[in-house]
């Protein structure tokens, strides 16, 4: 899930907010923990079900394979450490699921790491919008006129990059098998 919706940056965006009293940490912090451990939940799920799905398909698999080797070679701590690995924390419960972890080992280890994920980023939020003199209501206005424009602009690269490589495989495609 967190590779649709990187989490992180908001979080840390939501702690500086915190500490200008714009949210709770006592709402903020479960509000963090729950929807991560759901997630990450989901992420497990879609790997347990989906494993042949993922394994037939290269283009998926390519971008879990790196994950999966991570936990091989590390094992269950893997779930740990990767929660603070930003290459792999997305990937992970997929590879947990993949590889066949048992629920309540995963949802174990998932849950304390989490719980300490999010003290450490929220505290990084929280201690950089403390640090920092902000103008929250100025910082909060700049956010909602450049910061549409843009997550805007940045959909558009990913829209047009994901046109140009499917344009460059249609040719490539045409070019290795000519119609008769």
């Amino acid at each position: 899930i967190g590779i649709f919706f990187p989490g992180l940056v908001f979080i840390i965006l939501a702690g500086a907010l915190a500490s200008q009293g714009y949210f709770s940490m006592y709402i903020l912090f479960p509000v963090v923990v729950v929807s991560t451990v759901v997630g990450n939940g989901v992420g497990y799920e879609i790997g347990i079900k989906y494993i042949q799905y993922f394994r037939t398909h290269p283009r998926l698999w390519k971008h879990i394979e790196y994950a999966v080797h991570f936990f091989r070679d590390h094992g269950k701590k893997s779930l740990f450490l990767g929660q603070f690995i930003g290459l792999v924390r997305h990937a992970l419960p997929l590879a947990a699921g993949i590889l066949g972890m048992s629920r309540s080992a995963f949802h174990r280890i998932n849950i304390l790491a989490i719980l300490l994920w999010a003290t450490v980023y929220l505290a990084i939020g929280y201690g950089f919008g403390s640090y920092v003199v902000l103008n929250a209501s100025k910082f909060v206005l700049w956010l909602q006129q450049v910061g549409g424009s843009l997550i805007f602009g940045i959909v558009i690269v990913i829209v047009l990059l994901r046109w140009l490589k499917e344009r460059q495989h249609a040719r490539k495609c045409t070019q290795e098998f000519p119609s008769i």
